[in-house]
């Protein structure tokens, strides 16, 4: 696994870069024979607001998964605090990458031939759910 870091807004200090690698290598490893290369992109924001002339200060964080069984995952995050945007774009991105290769496991083991109680999902129709009149 790769991890390459784009830093376009500066706003990444030493510690601050430390928290990124950190994080996304926690959040990631788990999948290191599934993930090509991780791209995180720091992008610098515009500063124009309509609404006021102080606007707060946004951080976005953009992340970039590739992988090599399954689908690719890509995710933004935006928050006023950079280091707390950082740690969520590694907590969702884990999730998102962990659910991508679920799906690319489940298909590759055949399609279900019967959904008959073998589902954890229970579902169940009414009337009301279909559209509250009773015919």
């Amino acid at each position: 696994m790769t991890l390459k870091i784009n830093d376009d807004a500066g706003a990444l200090d030493p510690e601050l870069l430390q928290l990124t690698k950190r994080r996304f290598e926690f959040a990631l490893s788990r999948f290191d024979s599934w993930i090509e290369s991780v791209e995180i992109t720091i992008p610098q924001l515009g500063l124009a607001s309509f609404q006021s002339a102080n606007p707060p200060q946004q951080h976005r964080c953009h992340v970039a998964v590739k992988l090599s069984r399954a689908s690719d995952v890509s995710k933004a995050v935006e928050d006023g605090e950079l280091s707390s945007c950082i740690v969520h774009a590694a907590n969702i991105t884990g999730r998102a990458v962990s659910r991508a290769i679920e799906l690319a496991q489940n298909s590759r083991s055949g399609p279900r031939t019967s959904f008959a109680g073998g589902g954890p999902f229970k579902t169940s129709l009414t009337r009301k759910s279909i559209g509250g009149r009773v015919r």
